[in-house]
């Protein structure tokens, strides 16, 4: 969940001076680690404690307010349903009817064919222009499958949320393992980058829009 101020994914790093019996946990990004030199925007190292401690406050506040809670997720699915315009439904039935008929007219071209109306090359070209057509179909109905298969994982889990974790007592909450926080915050699709004053976090539980910083 962890991104460079450079747009990199930032990785889990460990540490163990010579002569020390601790292990040191901490964030890097990883285009530093793997072009062997800072990124662009020189992103220092992280400890993990701190992070991990940080994002946790600030989230563990924010649940205590379960209407603010389901109030990021609903943008969450309003920002995923509003990413093109149109009725998905209608959409979708459109393009279904688009393969049928592709299915139809290749039926019919082939037979005009085998009845002398249309030579092999003629068939051959037409059949290909209904592939791509068909396969374009496909291609538009899997996207928007995905699309709802993502809107129906985002209602899950803001009920799961809300219903789980959102307003149960702190103490339930600190009782939490690290397990289920990283869980949690996948619900929560958090994304958090360092940032001047603090980290910013991107996700359903911006304070004033998609993004908050906690500091």
């Amino acid at each position: 969940m962890l991104r460079c101020s450079c747009g990199g994914r930032i990785g889990t790093q460990t540490t163990k001076p010579k002569g020390s019996k601790t292990t040191y946990h901490y964030y890097a990004c990883n285009r530093r680690r793997q072009l062997r030199k800072i990124c662009e925007r020189a992103q220092r190292s992280l400890s993990a404690t701190e992070v991990e401690e940080t994002v946790w406050r600030f989230v563990s506040v924010l649940l205590k307010d379960p209407e603010k809670v389901r109030a990021g997720m609903n943008r969450l699915i309003e920002q995923e349903l509003s990413e093109r315009s149109g009725d998905p439904q209608r959409e979708a039935e459109a393009w279904t009817k688009k393969i049928a008929e592709c299915d139809r007219l290749r039926n019919a071209y082939q037979d005009r064919q085998a009845g002398g109306l249309m030579t092999l090359d003629e068939l051959g070209s037409k059949l290909k222009e209904l592939e791509r057509t068909r396969e374009l179909a496909h291609v538009e109905l899997g996207r928007l499958l995905k699309r709802r298969e993502r809107v129906d994982e985002l209602e899950h889990d803001r009920d799961a949320v809300v219903e789980s974790y959102a307003g149960v007592l702190p103490e339930a909450l600190e009782a939490l393992s690290g397990e289920e926080r990283r869980r949690l915050y996948g619900m929560l699709r958090l994304e958090v980058a360092p940032a001047p004053d603090g980290l910013e976090v991107t996700g359903a539980l911006g304070t004033s829009g998609p993004r908050s910083t906690a500091t």
